[in-house]
């Protein structure tokens, strides 16, 4: 997560998704290195029919995977134009969606599961007022604190006061 700007009228995230996509070409690229390799161990029956088709399918659910979640995220908050703009720029192409800042009734840092053997994680979540949610993916940062920095950013620049009490959200799904 990259902030591009932050001025009293424009609030500008960015976000590569670059360990997925190294993921995905280790996937498509590294995979075919590790199979010829293990090719001279194996029998000819093996290397003709099963080897292809195994790398195939590894081909096919990278391609998927980089079409799917390899997109980069712009998060526009503006009060010039009292919008959030968010733009998924991917190899298919561009999407945008755009939110009245009057929409938005919180953000939150909502845990992502647990697990004994490895830290806590959270995303950053956006709620609007109509009970809709979802999260703003600005990447897992390794620890909380930098993500509540994220929070308390993005609260600041849209002058959600925290300190007052608001009535939940009826159809809310906590």
């Amino acid at each position: 997560m990259v902030m591009l700007e932050n001025t009293a009228t424009e609030l500008k995230f960015r976000y590569h998704p670059y360990k997925l996509w190294m993921m995905i070409l280790g996937l498509i690229f590294g995979f075919p290195v590790f199979m010829a390799l293990a090719s001279f161990m194996a029998s000819w029956i093996l290397y003709i029919w099963a080897l292809p088709l195994f790398y195939l399918t590894m081909m096919i659910a990278g391609v998927s995977l980089l079409l799917t979640n390899g997109k980069t995220q712009v998060y526009d908050f503006s009060k010039t134009r009292d919008r959030l703009t968010i733009v998924s720029k991917g190899i298919l192409g561009t999407e945008i969606q755009e939110y009245s800042l009057a929409e938005i009734w919180d953000i939150q840092l909502e845990p992502l599961g647990w697990s004994a053997r490895s830290a806590q994680r959270y995303q950053i979540m956006l709620i609007l007022n109509n009970g809709q949610s979802f999260p703003l993916n600005l990447g897992i940062q390794p620890n909380s604190q930098e993500q509540m920095q994220t929070v308390n950013q993005i609260h600041q620049f849209l002058g959600l006061n925290l300190g007052t009490w608001r009535k939940p959200l009826p159809n809310l799904k906590y």
